[in-house]
């Protein structure tokens, strides 16, 4: 069993549950806690705090039982049943720094603007991430209602890579300003991100559907730092 202390940075969507992810402040890397569920899913009363889920900026301790990767997701440790410890809330404003250092605009999940990989592909050749903190040098949000149902997207630029990326967005908060938008691109203000912060995007690679084998880029937390 180990003890560890996470950055939330991701505390997303995932069905009826959530997906919770952080960066290990001692270890310096991701990790993504997950609970026995087939899908992996954190139900609250895995991870609740104070009666309420982990949130994006709570420095958590958590304790881990081991090392769970997936070919899709290397960075998964099976949670032990023990409660989560808030141990404080991070100022946005005093980590801008600490959170630029951790962006990686070049991880292999921005060397292509297509936001699906086949499941087969990483089977044979496994994930080495599934999980990056980048900072976008353009954001906006589209809204769309293709034949298989309403699409949330985030719509964004990264310096150093060619090309917009669309990942659907699960980031609680986010989705839920979208959610009752008609189709249509919106601006970033537009759901209350402030034109003078410092925005990084959390994006995430899910398991594979079962529909399809395949495997999704997501932005799993939109991440404010105000000026």
């Amino acid at each position: 069993m180990a003890s560890v202390d996470l950055l939330v940075l991701a505390s997303s969507r995932k069905r009826r549950n959530r997906c919770v992810a952080g960066w290990d402040l001692e270890n310096e890397r991701w990790i993504r806690p997950v609970s026995t569920r087939t899908d992996g899913a954190l139900e609250l009363e895995h991870c609740v705090m104070n009666g309420r889920w982990p949130e994006v900026f709570d420095v958590v301790r958590v304790e881990l039982e081991r090392p769970l990767p997936t070919n899709y997701q290397p960075e998964n440790w099976l949670i032990a049943d023990q409660p989560w410890q808030l141990l404080q809330q991070a100022d946005p404003r005093t980590i801008r720094d600490d959170l630029r250092s951790i962006t990686d605009n070049h991880d292999w999940l921005l060397e292509s603007t297509d936001r699906r990989v086949e499941g087969a592909a990483l089977r044979a050749d496994p994930a080495a991430s599934s999980l990056v903190l980048v900072e976008p040098s353009t954001l906006t949000w589209r809204i769309e209602t293709p034949p298989w149902g309403k699409q949330h997207k985030a719509d964004f630029g990264v310096d150093g890579q060619d090309g917009i990326y669309d990942f659907p967005v699960t980031d609680i908060p986010i989705f839920a300003q979208l959610q009752p938008l008609d189709d249509g691109n919106y601006s970033r203000s537009q759901v209350g991100i402030e034109d003078t912060s410092d925005v990084f995007l959390t994006v995430s690679l899910a398991e594979p559907y079962a529909e399809n084998d395949r495997c999704y880029k997501l932005v799993a937390a939109v991440v404010e730092v105000p000026s």
